[in-house]
């Protein structure tokens, strides 16, 4: 499966330097082991974005989405299993300009330097012979404006490559350490290396959330699906 992760160029940057993906609110800061205000919106967002995340899985592939440019970028690979970062601690939240509770590890792949235009990739209808071929999963996503981590199919996974290969002349880079060029709009090659100082050991585990609020809601159940799938022979 693919993750497609919803950035600015900003986080963009320390997301290709620190190597990893994440997702939360714009200002709303939740803490995973107590209750949030009594509002069912508050609780099945919450649960919601935890169940988005939860869908990774090691080996899983990685595109960013960088909402300034427009363009989609990657490809990278999930490293580990997604994790809480507490907002009492925020690693890295100066240089984000934000806080994303919900983190996992990535590691480069086959890293392009440059991106898709959102144009060519969504909306381009040139090569477009059935309209199963259309990036629905993204087209979707566009129009509700709702997920800062989306899935895409195995077949359009397989367009994007082909757009990548296409608009890069087949060309990847080589390293490990990469960065944002604000410039050209486009991933390089980093002559610093950075790595992942921060926490990693807190679980988003669902269980652990139900055990704080009173009720359940939908998300609570996706949330619990999307950990378990592969775990609980009864699903």
């Amino acid at each position: 499966m693919t993750h497609v992760f919803i950035v600015n160029e900003r986080t963009f940057n320390i997301h290709l330097q620190y190597m990893f993906a994440g997702t939360g609110y714009s200002t709303f800061q939740p803490t995973l082991n107590s209750l949030l205000p009594a509002k069912y919106i508050h609780e099945n967002t919450f649960t919601g974005m935890i169940a988005d995340i939860s869908k990774v899985r090691n080996g899983d592939k990685v595109l960013f989405y960088v909402t300034g440019c427009k363009k989609f970028f990657g490809v990278f690979e999930i490293q580990d299993t997604p994790f809480f970062e507490p907002s009492n601690t925020n690693y890295l939240g100066v240089a984000l300009g934000k806080y994303l509770p919900f983190r996992v590890k990535i590691k480069p792949y086959r890293v392009f330097a440059e991106g898709i235009p959102e144009q060519i990739a969504l909306d381009d209808i040139t090569a477009i012979n059935k309209p199963y071929e259309m990036c629905w999963s993204m087209i979707y996503r566009k129009l509700t404006g709702m997920r800062g981590c989306s899935f895409l199919t195995d077949f359009e996974m397989s367009k994007m490559e082909s757009l990548l290969m296409s608009i890069n002349n087949n060309q990847t880079l080589t390293g490990n350490d990469f960065c944002y060029d604000y410039t050209n709009y486009s991933v390089s090659i980093s002559v610093n290396h950075f790595a992942y100082h921060g926490p990693t050991n807190q679980s988003l585990s669902i269980n652990n959330r139900l055990s704080v609020v009173n009720g359940s809601h939908e998300g609570h159940v996706q949330a619990y699906i999307t950990q378990n799938f592969d775990k609980d022979p009864l699903l």
